[in-house]
């Protein structure tokens, strides 16, 4: 596990006490005066107002590529099963939000190598992918396929048995021109698509994230809706369009244009096989600390898997069997990272506007041609991870981070090299997921860096200016001042609740709420521990994760008293290890300030007197301090190693029965640890200096622990709830009774309502919007493809869109006797309510009933699609959850409604 931040760039650009901002990159700085007007100049969105094209056009647009990709893949799959896809994948996260550009990306999923298997009882080419990562670049790996018929992959696999990423990428591309080139007839009519392996359904175009929701459900209980007679009953014909396939070594490239697209569109298709665990050689919870206010969010990326894509290393990196190699890339985790917060939040905000100056300043000739939207993505992501105070990220902040981005851009594209988010030996210069390049020259770093720091320069003018585009009347009295003024009181409203509650008490002690936090947090260490351990041989520290083998087990001990103490025993290691470190890190900076004092006072003084000679002295004096260092820091893992093997003899036999008796004989051991050594760790008083051992650093360590703690419990609730599968497992329920033909689909939805359930709500909606109805696509197994109308009549249709609900006596005796329906929601805050949309009924009655328009509805509110959705873009702030929903809880919030009903 970690022992803190690793990113220097941001913290090279520092804001001072009096508010000035120092660039160090491009040697700016900035006044607290320049830096109120670039925060009116973001926040109303000044820059990029021209950029942004209109909803109806970018929605339209997107649909047809996402229907024309469909037929494309449906193509394929009927062509050769191998590469056959029942999921296509979009590279961004799915958002409402308008797109900027005519760009569009998508994962490619091989169902038949990828992990975890669609169906298992499927016995169609049983084959399994073993990656191998060492004796690669990091960031890639070999795949070795394990089968027991190996003629099949004969033409895709080397004399190894490794899968060749040339051989693959050029057997999709031969697919791919077959497909646009068949009749239309061959793959047929959306509802004749065979959706228990390839992709027909609106509904099953989804992000990374949805998708690995999706998978966690059986297949028996996925369901999707169908175009049915909503719209066009055929898919684009790709022979009406101009499909130009455009040669690129690192991915797929399409141009399409044709009628409707209103010009070219490039589109990106990476075939891509998914893994389950996590990569060894990543560093994610090694580099972030447990101290972290983000920690729950980086332990369930690491749960989310990662691709594997046809992407060879860049040609100046060494890598032996490079035919053989493909690169690793986490599109789950990203969208998670990109999802937390919602799309009015600033974080939102700011990856809102460093995306849209990609686009712009590629305009023209002599436009940025290293420059990704992934390398400002990852800026962005370290800058997170730096930052993590909640008041760094108010809306008074936007401008300081958006330069620091940019100043931390123009830095990695002069030393041509900026580490990964996820690999700390991975140049995402070379590797950007979008730059797409295989060889760039030392002119084509300078052109951009150029053009970065003009456009830097320009911000630092205009930021010098009093006209009315930055301040004066054009902004005031708005309703973005009177929301970003709230936000700014709600957030200080919060301190004050958070000081208020915290006496910063001498003695440590934990309450209830923060007992649950720190157990969550232990729990995905222990969720998480194969992320880290697979490395802990290539670790300097023989310490730094104790095996079982390490440990002397109790011969009187039960199997699970064992356990118990070996989870103990390592979570006690890991406290050590980023105790130790965290502490470590504090000292050498606080010795390298005073080193610094001493020597610029005494080299003003050597001028002064004109005396050279003390700088012989000072050295020794340095040297024996150094000498000193690092003698006391000889005993820290022998000490460790003691206090491993007692807490784990002591965890064996203790009375541990739940997550909260765990947390608190851990936290237990740690203070006694750290008071016991606090009382020992002395040396004589002619060194003038402590010994560094175990008392100081986790001391410092649980203060952080419990600040951290105290701050972020309170959106611990939220969080669960962001998780929670008991929409998802009665969706499940339902799809089953559908299959099995116990009940009509109109009477389990109808029941499902009346117990309560949000996603039925949302599916009735549906109904209701679409006057014909929807159709719902099951699929229990290979083959099997099962589709159900659910459709209301006329005097039903204003039934239930009325503010009654449909929730009538006789309804409700009628549904709530039947045995065999899906369960109770005992649950008081539903999800989306038919109280909360009767504006939407009446908006979308004078919607257009085209086909595009239908489509991306359906795309939308596709039942399973919709229900993970849900969870997202909860919080607002740089939070965990939600201040609102927190103050609520805390009693801390009083909503007054005045007015006359």
């Amino acid at each position: 596990m970690g022992c803190g931040t690793s990113n220097v760039e941001n913290s090279r650009c520092r804001l001072r006490a009096d508010k000035e901002l120092y660039l160090p990159s491009t040697e700016l700085h900035f006044n607290a005066g320049q830096m109120q007007r670039l925060n009116d100049n973001f926040l109303r969105g000044y820059e990029n107002s021209d950029d942004i094209p209109t909803s109806s056009s970018s929605l339209n647009v997107e649909a047809i590529v996402n229907r024309i990709m469909q037929r494309l893949l449906c193509g394929i799959g009927k062509l050769d099963k191998r590469f056959a896809c029942k999921f296509l994948i979009t590279a961004e996260p799915m958002s409402t939000s308008i797109k900027l550009s005519k760009s569009f990306s998508y994962y490619v999923r091989l169902d038949v190598l990828s992990e975890p298997k669609i169906y298992e009882d499927d016995f169609d080419y049983q084959v399994k992918c073993v990656v191998e990562e060492d004796g690669v670049p990091q960031g890639f790996a070999k795949i070795r396929l394990v089968t027991n018929e190996p003629e099949k992959w004969a033409d895709l696999i080397d004399n190894d048995g490794y899968l060749r990423r040339d051989k693959l990428k050029l057997r999709f591309v031969e697919l791919l021109a077959k497909s646009a080139s068949c009749k239309s007839d061959f793959v047929g009519r959306p509802e004749d698509v065979d959706e228990s392996y390839l992709c027909g359904c609106p509904g099953k175009i989804v992000d990374a994230g949805l998708l690995h929701e999706i998978l966690k459900s059986p297949a028996d209980e996925h369901v999707f809706f169908g175009m049915g007679s909503t719209g066009s009953s055929k898919f684009p014909d790709p022979r009406d369009l101009r499909i130009a396939v455009v040669e690129d070594a690192q991915c797929v490239k399409l141009r399409i244009s044709g009628p409707k697209t209103s010009g070219d569109i490039a589109v990106v298709l990476l075939p891509a096989i998914e893994f389950s665990g996590w990569p060894k050689y990543t560093d994610v919870l090694s580099r972030i600390p447990l101290t972290h206010p983000d920690i729950l969010i980086h332990q369930q990326a690491t749960t989310m898997g990662y691709y594997a894509v046809p992407v060879a290393p860049h040609p100046t990196v060494r890598c032996y069997g490079r035919p053989a190699t493909f690169q690793m890339r986490f599109p789950a985790a990203e969208c998670l990272y990109q999802t937390h917060y919602s799309e009015r939040s600033v974080v939102s905000n700011i990856y809102h506007f460093l995306r849209t100056k990609v686009p712009k300043l590629r305009k023209g000739e002599n436009g940025v041609c290293v420059v990704s939207g992934y390398m400002l993505k990852t800026l962005l992501w370290f800058r997170l991870e730096a930052c993590g105070r909640v008041e760094d990220w108010d809306h008074r902040c936007v401008a300081v981070h958006v330069l620091s981005v940019l100043d931390s851009l123009v830095a990695a594209l002069k030393a041509q090299h900026h580490r990964s988010y996820f690999y700390p030996y991975a140049n995402v210069v070379l590797n950007a997921p979008r730059a797409c390049r295989t060889m760039v020259s030392e002119d084509d770093y300078q052109n951009d860096v150029e053009i970065v720091e003009a456009y830097m320069y320009g911000l630092f003018e205009k930021s010098m200016g009093s006209d009315s585009i930055v301040t004066g009347q054009a902004f005031q009295n708005t309703d973005a001042d009177y929301w970003q003024n709230l936000e700014s009181v709600m957030l200080h409203k919060w301190h004050r609740v958070l000081d208020t509650m915290d006496p910063k008490p001498r003695r440590l002690d934990y309450s209830r709420k923060q007992v649950e936090y720190i157990g969550e947090v232990f729990k995905g260490m222990l969720a998480t521990r194969h992320c880290v351990s697979t490395g802990a041989e290539e670790s300097s520290s023989a310490w730094h994760f104790l095996t079982e083998e390490k440990i002397p087990r109790c011969s009187t001990g039960l199997v699970a008293g064992d356990e118990i103490g070996l989870d103990a025993a390592y979570l006690v290691s890991v406290v050590a290890e980023q105790a130790l470190a965290i502490y470590g890190a504090a000292r050498d900076k606080k010795d390298d300030d005073r080193k610094r004092r001493p020597l610029r006072s005494a080299v003003t003084a050597d001028k002064k007197s004109g005396v050279g000679g003390g700088g012989g002295r000072r050295g020794r004096c340095l040297a024996g301090r150094q000498r000193r260092r690092t003698q006391s820091t000889g005993g820290g893992p022998e000490a460790v190693r003691r206090l491993l093997c007692d807490v784990y003899a002591d965890a064996t036999v203790a009375d541990i029965s739940g997550d909260s008796d765990l947390v608190r004989f851990v936290l237990g051991r740690l203070q006694t640890a750290a008071a016991a050594a606090s009382a020992t760790d002395f040396r004589p008083l002619r060194c003038r200096r402590r010994r560094v051992g175990l008392g100081p650093p986790l001391s410092l360590f649980l203060r952080q622990l419990y600040d951290v703690s105290h701050s972020t419990c309170w959106h611990l609730d939220e969080w669960r709830r962001r998780w929670d599968r008991d929409e998802l497992r009665s969706l499940g329920a339902f799809a089953r009774l559908l299959c099995r033909d116990e009940v009509r689909p109109t009477d389990a939805l109808l029941d499902a309502i009346q117990k309560g359930w949000s996603w039925a709500d949302k599916l009735l909606l549906a109904a209701v919007e679409f006057q014909d109805g929807v159709d719902i696509v099951c699929t229990p197994g290979p083959g099997d493809v099962q589709r159900f109308s659910i459709s209301l009549s006329e005097p039903e249709q204003e039934t239930f869109a009325s503010r009654s609900l449909g929730r009538a006596a006789d309804r409700q005796q009628r549904y709530s006797a039947r045995a065999d329906t899906v369960s109770n929601k005992f649950k008081t805050v539903r999800g989306m309510s038919f109280l909360d949309a009767d504006s939407s009924l009446n908006e979308k009655k004078n919607a257009p009933k085209t086909t595009v328009a239908s489509y991306v509805r359906l795309q939308w509110q596709s039942p399973m699609t919709a229900t993970i959705a849900s969870n997202r873009y909860r919080s607002n702030h740089r939070v965990l959850g939600n201040i609102v929903n927190a103050l609520i809880n805390l009693q801390k919030y009083t909503v007054s409604i005045s007015g006359r009903i």
